[in-house]
């Protein structure tokens, strides 16, 4: 039986959570903890009387100090994590049932840092976009650093081991952490996946995602241009984070907003 620590970090949205734990629960031919990362500021746990409830289905709870971030929350789970694969779910995102067992067959050697999947996204209006990138490159260090084709962290799966040996996600970053830690993981090892479409991403509540913030985005590039100064690809890591502050432009109308009222200031 293949064994999974899942981490979902949390914030202020308790029936999302409880969508979120209960596709994990879900899960078909594995056996697995469930950690949540409470990173909210009020006491929301006790309020919703959430805390019974994670007790009676065996899930341990864990409070940061509050609006300590993803990475933060992310890194407080791993380090409660006793399995050797690690999970990692948002509390608006879901999995298909048989999500991991998948996984697992695939994460079949320890020179794979992480298996990832493709998506089905739900965007505002409620239709589903499907999406799925491979390696650009044999070499998975140059693929990343070109692009990020992994995507974000709720469909991926990690060793443990690999996790921990390049010390999880850089708490300093204001964004991009994701992007950050498979950089790191395919400086080392490589990546597997399947494109199946099991990760169900919410794309209906974007404009509550610290990610659509074009400040955190861009404090976040300069942090990364100067992490990776020197860094064998680094011209296809800079090309890389202008393309994404392209794509946050089309795709985000926060993001767009906070970029015209930029260019209106100057």
């Amino acid at each position: 039986m293949f064994k999974f620590s899942v981490i979902i970090p949390t914030c202020n949205r308790e029936q999302l959570l409880k969508r979120a734990v209960q596709s994990v629960l879900n899960q078909r031919s594995v056996d697995l903890e469930i950690i949540v990362v409470d990173d909210s500021t009020e006491t929301v746990v006790s309020a919703n009387n959430l805390q019974q409830y994670f007790r009676q289905l065996d899930i341990t709870y864990v409070k940061t100090e509050g609006a300590k971030g993803g990475a933060y929350s992310r890194n407080l789970g791993l380090s409660y994590a006793r399995n050797d694969i690690v999970a990692f779910l948002d509390d608006d995102d879901q999995w298909q049932p048989h999500k991991l067992y998948t996984q697992a067959l695939l994460l079949n050697n320890t020179d794979i840092a992480l298996c990832y999947t493709g998506l089905s996204i739900c965007k505002p209006n409620g239709s589903l976009r499907y999406s799925f990138r491979k390696p650009g490159f044999p070499d998975h260090f140059k693929s990343i650093m070109k692009k990020n084709f992994i995507g974000g962290t709720s469909s991926v799966v990690a060793w443990r081991s690999h996790l921990e040996s390049v010390g999880g996600f850089d708490a300093s970053l204001p964004a991009l952490q994701d992007y950050d830690l498979y950089i790191r993981l395919m400086k080392r090892w490589k990546a597997c996946w399947t494109p199946e479409p099991l990760t169900w991403f919410d794309d209906m509540h974007g404009m509550q995602k610290v990610s659509q913030s074009r400040r955190r985005y861009l404090d976040a590039r300069s942090y990364m241009i100067k992490k990776y100064e020197g860094e064998m690809y680094y011209p296809l890591l800079l090309k890389s984070l202008k393309n994404i502050e392209y794509l946050k432009i089309i795709r985000s109308r926060q993001f767009f907003l906070e970029t015209i009222r930029s260019i209106l200031k100057r």
